[in-house]
């Protein structure tokens, strides 16, 4: 039998510093985790890489906006933030989503229009 220990404190220790380099809350990420959650339900496919890259963006982003919303307009109300953030992570992912898909057949059409390619 192999000891857990180690590994869950190398994780425990990573999970800080990302804590501690993005100046968010824990609460504000896992709100922003499940909001993301639900939104994926409404996003359209994308590939494994990109859907899992555009996940932990849109968690990270919308708890740190969520954070930012709360400081700036409701007097760093915990309640506010992780409201926030789970409402930002729902409307948020499907509209990068769909940005991140289309990102390919827009520069297409941009490069054509100026020329670059035939």
């Amino acid at each position: 039998m192999s000891d857990v220990s180690v590994p869950l404190a190398a994780g425990a220790g990573v999970g800080a510093a990302i804590v501690s380099v993005l100046g968010v809350e824990p609460q504000a990420l896992v709100y922003g985790f499940i909001g993301a959650s639900i939104g994926f339900s409404f996003a359209p496919s994308l590939g494994r890489f990109r859907a899992t890259c555009l996940f932990v963006a849109v968690v990270m982003a919308c708890a740190l906006l969520g954070t930012w919303g709360a400081v700036r307009f409701f007097e760093s109300s915990t309640t506010a933030r992780n409201g926030v953030s789970l409402i930002l992570a729902i409307v948020f992912h499907p509209l990068l989503s769909a940005l991140v898909a289309n990102v390919p057949s827009v520069m297409d059409s941009l490069l054509r229009k100026i020329g670059a390619k035939q």
